[in-house]
């Protein structure tokens, strides 16, 4: 098992903050090696992958428990993507929904409607949105 050397923020209260992690740390002195906690690579949790959030790896003093707090942060690019073709994908169905309750009942005066909704679901292929 490999183990590291971790060094948490100087910050007041038991809950610390995991700054760096060194994976060797051999060359240093014993007094930097004494500012950090040496530990099983293996021991550290692994952080869970949620959408629009960050993990920090934190670190309680009084139980010596590492654990992740999760932040809000910026969706990427691609998951901004994959959210907009998920809320296209859901508009679309509800319009296809809504012709087929529209078809089913007779009227003169909106005739146009079913072909309207036609064609914005094929401009919505046509552009990959669907």
């Amino acid at each position: 098992m490999a183990k590291i050397l971790v060094f948490l923020s100087n910050t007041e209260g038991t809950i610390k903050e995991m700054t760096t992690t060194l994976y060797q740390y051999q060359h240093l002195n014993e007094e930097m090696k004494a500012r950090g906690i040496e530990i099983e690579e293996s021991s550290l949790p692994q952080p869970e992958n949620i959408e629009g959030k960050h993990a920090k790896l934190m670190y309680n003093t009084e139980t010596g428990e590492f654990f992740y707090k999760y932040e809000d942060r910026p969706l990427t690019a691609e998951e901004e993507l994959a959210k907009v073709r998920a809320e296209n994908e859901i508009l679309t169905e509800s319009l296809i929904d809504f012709k087929t309750q529209y078809m089913a009942v007779p009227c003169q005066n909106h005739q146009d409607y079913p072909v309207v909704i036609d064609k914005i679901i094929e401009e919505a292929k046509k552009d990959g949105t669907v």
